[in-house]
């Protein structure tokens, strides 16, 4: 996918219901609002560099979000379809963490943040 179609997916996923809706891995992004919340823009980083709006990218995401689940259009050229791996990676990494750690403990990373825009302050 193209930087510019990334962020049109990020954008989709906040102005739907003006929150963090879709969950990424290595995308480091801030929703950038007005005081009631409306998005002005975003800021999307991959491993601390600057999406390129014209770059190609890699994603992978569930079956259900690509092909138009809950709203979200994906523009891009899908490489490998594979029903099954990427729920079965999630499932023995979690199995992973409990044989290992008894449990699974969430802690936010911070990669994903919503800031008012301070010209609207």
């Amino acid at each position: 996918m193209s930087g510019e179609a990334i962020a049109e997916v990020i954008r989709h996923s906040y102005t739907k219901g003006q929150r963090i809706d879709l969950q990424t891995s290595g995308l480091e992004y801030t929703i950038i609002t007005d005081e009631e919340g409306h998005l002005l823009d975003l800021d999307l980083f991959l491993h601390g560099d600057k999406l390129d709006p014209k770059r190609l990218y890699q994603v992978v995401t569930n079956d259900y979000i690509a092909y138009g689940g809950d709203g979200y259009h994906f523009r891009g050229k899908m490489v490998k379809e594979s029903a099954g791996e990427m729920a079965n990676a999630m499932i023995r990494f979690a199995e992973y963490c409990h044989t290992q750690y008894g449990h699974i403990d969430y802690q936010s990373e911070g990669r994903i943040k919503i800031k008012v825009s301070p010209s609207d302050m």
